[in-house]
């Protein structure tokens, strides 16, 4: 991989494993970009990636892309990722922005343009998002996290951990929920 910025370096923030698509998957997110071969022609990784441990072979998430205020992938930085083994979904958080308004389409695994991909409601999340073989990534309908005055956006969501026995998503930062504010630096979605 190679960073998305010559001003900023590339870092692997988070890693996370999950048993996605009836293969076990390993999944990586930072800040970079690659191009790797899909077996008809090369695609485009942005920020977070998938290990498919069964086929040895890396590829994008599929589905809407994540993308920093200028709607550009340049400085999006995933730092946390969270793998929910019972429903086959990956929370994703960090500094971006994800819409299903977004002028780019939405992307199957493969890298090729998939219309049936992803729901057209509208919907836009910033520092969540979520992940499934099916769906692909899709903004998180539970809110968007506003960073708190005085930190930087890589800061603003630190943790994040799903926990299947009481089927919650734990979320840890310097954040306030959007329109929430007494909401900060954690919250839980049942």
């Amino acid at each position: 991989p190679r960073g998305n910025d010559a001003d900023i370096s590339v870092n692997m923030m988070s890693i996370s494993l999950g048993n996605a698509g009836g293969n076990q998957s390993l999944f990586v997110g930072g800040n970079f970009e690659s191009r790797i071969w899909n077996g008809r022609h090369f695609i485009d990784v942005f920020n977070i990636a998938r290990y498919d441990l069964v086929s040895n072979k890396w590829g994008p998430l599929g589905g809407y892309p994540l993308l920093d205020e200028n709607n550009l992938t340049k400085r999006v930085v995933v730092t946390v990722a969270s793998y929910d083994d019972y429903h086959k979904e990956l929370y994703v958080g960090g500094a971006f922005q994800i819409s299903t308004n977004s002028n780019f389409a939405a992307l199957d695994y493969g890298g090729d343009e998939h219309a049936s991909v992803g729901k057209s409601t509208g919907v836009t999340s910033v520092g969540l998002a979520l992940w499934s073989v099916t769906i692909g990534l899709q903004p998180f309908t539970g809110g968007s996290l506003q960073t708190l005055p005085g930190y930087s956006h890589h800061q603003r969501l630190v943790h994040l951990y799903y926990d299947g026995s009481i089927m919650s998503l734990f979320v840890g930062g310097q954040f306030q929920l959007e329109g929430k504010p007494q909401c900060r630096q954690v919250a839980v979605w049942f």
